[in-house]
This record gives structure tokens, C-alpha cells and sequence, in this order.
């Protein structure tokens, strides 16, 4: 593991932010990057190169990090944290199925649509069951595309916000 934040801290010298954002989340997803490293990331990292890449992110950690399976779930995450809302249960099951994000409170479900795993119609057709069924539960489900998020995360992190009522 230690192996893993120095790579990321080489890496963050030449990458660009959003490379370095990428490669931050996919140790995460791969559960490689936990509290314990992201501590000493912070220490091995002082005064290197990319940094200043890096420390935005330290700042945004939080343990649903470790439950992403997408890059795309921990864009959302992140985007999540930086607006200081209350974080969802990330890949949980409800009623036996899994879903991206989960608030039970609110009774409302984010679904994450990646290019790579719901763009075919038998993914979609799968996607359409497991939407109304879950709201046959009584839960509301919001779907945001890769596209739709990459656009405009602000305005995808407000949509979902004014759902839950959150603002």
C-alpha cells in the first residue's frame, strides 16, 4: 500500500489535476488510500512536487471513498463533501439490490450511469427494472449520466440537493 501513495505522490509532479484526481480515486476504489495513508501521504508530500494537486483532495477524503466502484461515484463523492451535505450510503443494498447512493432517511437513490456500464440496451432494460422497482418501495430515483455530470457537477450536485431538500 505504501507503494501506492508514493506512486500517487510521483505521479501528482507531472499529471495534470484531473489525472491526478483520477488516480487519487481509483486507489480509493481499490482501496488502497484509507486514513492511515492519507496521513502519511500528507507527510511524504510536504514540499514536493504536485502537492498543490494533491492537498485539495486530502481534504475531501472521507471512508465512502472506500465503497466507490467507479471513478465516476467518486467524482460525485467528492463533489459531494467539497458542498458540505449529508454524505449518502454509497454502494448499499435496499430490498436486495445495490445502489450508487443511498439517503433512507429521505427515501431518495442516486444512480450513477458510467458510458461503460449502462450504455447497452440490456444494461438499460436492467437499470429501467431496477429503477421502478425501487420506486414501487417508495423511493424516489435520480439518474445522472457520465455526460450529464461531466458538463455541469454543480448544477447535477444542486438538482440532487433541491430532491432531498436540502437547500
Amino acid at each position: 500500500v505504501l507503494r501506492a501513495t508514493l506512486a500517487l505522490i510521483d505521479f501528482a509532479a507531472t499529471a495534470s489535476e484531473t489525472e491526478v484526481r483520477f488516480a487519487f480515486l481509483e486507489l480509493c476504489r481499490l482501496r488502497l488510500f484509507d486514513r492511515q495513508e492519507l496521513e502519511l501521504c500528507v507527510r511524504r508530500a510536504t514540499g514536493k512536487r504536485g502537492v498543490a494537486k494533491l492537498k485539495p483532495l486530502f481534504g475531501l477524503w472521507v471512508p465512502e471513498l472506500q465503497r466507490i466502484r467507479s471513478v465516476l461515484e467518486g467524482l460525485f463523492v467528492l463533489a459531494w463533501v467539497e458542498r458540505g451535505l449529508k454524505m449518502p450510503e454509497v454502494n448499499e443494498k435496499i430490498f436486495g439490490r445495490e445502489v450508487d447512493m443511498l439517503w433512507r432517511e429521505e427515501k431518495v437513490i442516486v444512480e450513477l450511469d458510467g458510458e461503460a456500464f449502462h450504455s447497452d440496451p440490456i444494461a438499460r432494460s436492467r437499470d429501467l427494472e431496477k429503477q421502478r422497482f425501487l420506486e414501487s418501495k417508495g423511493f424516489r430515483v435520480i439518474r445522472v449520466t457520465w455526460k450529464e455530470f461531466m458538463a455541469d457537477p454543480a448544477g447535477a450536485i444542486d438538482r440532487i440537493a433541491r430532491e432531498l431538500g436540502l437547500t
